[in-house]
């Protein structure tokens, strides 16, 4: 489960590319510029990245809670909450592709972009800080507060979040106490002699 919910990565993060509003730049003497003072295309990609992937979330918690009614419990809800946490990073790393290429070629190369010429920008999410290497390094050098800073999800714990809240509504509806169904130790109402007479 864990890992068909990374691999919907895939396609959330086609589809967060597409749908992101880029950041139009100009390019003039000495570099490049934005075209708008304050653009709100900044946000959009953390915005259109959260609505995708809470409605992945909603969809992957009923598909499960369904899908796998014989093993519904605690496994499975953990088992879903790190797999929508998979799926969002495989979105947003497979989304962001060939943005660092794009930064450098910007910065470092503006002979390649003719005066006039514009540009847009690369999805990019800016409410998030998800990097483990840098987590790692942060802890190999003693610094603990550095490392959580870069284990922050942001909006990478959308679909998580909101996964988990579906399969809970769903546990706590549920007729059952074991959740997967009629409890075997649950007996059928009995019916009396004299009820049954008068049928």
């Amino acid at each position: 489960m864990v890992l068909a919910l990374a691999l919907l990565g895939l396609p959330l993060g086609v589809l967060w590319r597409v749908l992101t509003p880029r950041v139009e730049m100009l390019r003039v003497d000495g570099g490049f510029v934005l075209t708008q003072e304050n653009p709100e295309q900044y946000m959009a990609a953390d915005g259109v990245f959260m609505l995708l992937t809470g409605g992945a979330g909603i969809i992957a918690a009923v598909v499960v809670w369904f899908a796998l009614r014989g093993r519904r419990g605690t496994l499975v809800l953990a088992g879903l909450a790190i797999g929508s946490i998979a799926s969002t990073v495989v979105a947003w790393r497979f989304g962001r592709i060939g943005r660092d290429e794009y930064q450098a070629s910007i910065v470092d190369d503006e002979a390649l972009y003719q005066v006039g010429w514009r540009v847009w920008r690369a999805p990019e999410l800016l409410m998030t800080d998800f990097d483990v290497t840098d987590a790692f390094a942060s802890l190999g050098s003693g610094d603990v507060a550095g490392m959580w800073s870069h284990l922050s999800l942001g909006v990478l714990a959308a679909m998580g979040v909101v996964a988990v809240t579906i399969y809970t509504m769903c546990a706590a509806w549920s007729r059952f106490t074991s959740l997967r169904g009629p409890d075997p130790y649950d007996t059928p109402p009995t019916i009396r002699n004299d009820e049954a007479n008068r049928d």
